[in-house]
Parts: C-alpha cells; structure tokens; sequence
C-alpha cells in the first residue's frame, strides 16, 4: 500500500507532540550530521530520515514503526535502552545508535543484513559503540554481521 503524500507528515507532527521534540526538515545528506534534529522527506513527503541527538532518556514511541521508507535512523547520546520499536524499520541503511544504554540487540536487526559497527563512521550499518551491549558481545566473531 502506497503512502499519500502527507500520511509521513502527519506521523511527523504526531510524533512530534508525542516526544515534545521539534523536528527540523533537513536534507537527507544532513541526517547524522553533528547537532541535527530533524527529519528529511522525498518530495512526496515519505520520510527517509530521521535525526534525534542528545535527548535525556528519550523513549522511542510505537509510531516510529510507521515510518517504513526511513532509510537513516540516527539516535545518539539518548539513553536510549529499548529498541524494539525499530525492529519493523525494514528499510534502514544506517542505524546510528552510537552512546546509548542498549544492551540486547533485537535479532530482526540481524537479519536486515547489515554490519554491526563499533567505529563512529556513518555508512551503511549499525553502530553501537558506547553501549553496555551484551548480546550480540562486542567482541563477537561468531557473528558474520559483526566488524
């Protein structure tokens, strides 16, 4: 089923008011980039990217399960301990969880087929540096996605 051009939009707003955050509409080349809050949309208003940095203990709310074309998600420095939310985020390139209070790591993320990350570079993969990990450990080499 295809979005309407303001279906993501709307979700913004709501997840605005449900975080109390103000999303900034940004290029998709400026999420991640060091001090963005915001968001970037194609030109049919489908969300791509999504940028939170810095937020005292931010709860991720269900609806960011709604946003099925994102294909950055970048979230460090939150305290941020429950990631479950994100596991229908089919779609993502880049999850940057970098500084978080993440210990388990959900395995549908394992089976997007990206690379477990420790470095702070933002390519394709997911990065978990800074967290308390322990599953998958960050030492693990029984785990092909992990580098």
């Amino acid at each position: 089923m295809w979005l309407t051009k303001s279906d993501d939009l709307k979700r913004v707003k709501q997840f605005e008011k449900e975080t109390g955050i103000t999303l900034q509409r940004v290029s998709l080349e400026d999420i991640g980039e060091v001090e963005v809050t915001g968001f970037a949309a194609d030109d049919n208003g489908r969300a791509r990217g999504l940028s939170i940095r810095g937020k005292k203990r931010l709860r991720l709310p269900a609806l960011l399960s709604k946003f099925q074309r994102l294909e950055k998600l970048v979230l460090p420095y939150n305290q941020i301990s429950d990631i479950s939310s994100l596991k229908e985020l089919k779609n993502l390139k880049i999850l940057y969880l970098m500084a978080n209070k993440i210990t388990h790591m959900p395995a549908e993320f394992l089976n997007l087929g990206l690379k477990i990350k420790w470095d702070i570079k933002l390519e394709d993969g997911i990065y978990l540096a800074g967290n308390p990990l322990e599953s998958p450990p960050p030492t693990s080499s029984s785990s092909p996605n992990v580098v």
